[in-house]
């Protein structure tokens, strides 16, 4: 399976009492989500090593979901409620 990292911002629509991902738009289309394959959370520094004393408020603040569409692509997106705007990012198709 060949993966395209994307990493851009995107419009999402959320279901309204869970929150979880229903519809995205990226590049102007709309991709219905059928299904998520999974999600999970991240709190870890990014790829450098966590130096000894780091305050939390540097670590991710992510919820990541590998979703699949209507088309059948899958995609993997995550929501960052650590930056100052909460945003939405498409991170990689497969």
């Amino acid at each position: 399976m060949s993966t395209k990292f994307i990493c851009e911002k995107i419009e999402v629509e959320v279901e309204r009492d869970n929150r979880f991902p229903i519809s995205f738009i990226w590049r102007g289309e709309k991709y219905s989500i059928t299904a998520i394959k999974s999600s999970w959370p991240d709190y870890g520094f990014g790829s450098s090593p966590a130096p000894k004393r780091v305050p939390w408020r540097m670590r991710h603040h992510r919820t990541y979901y590998q979703v699949e569409t209507r088309e059948g692509k899958i995609f993997e997106l995550y929501f960052d409620r650590g930056a100052k705007e909460k945003i939405w990012i498409l991170a990689r198709e497969f």
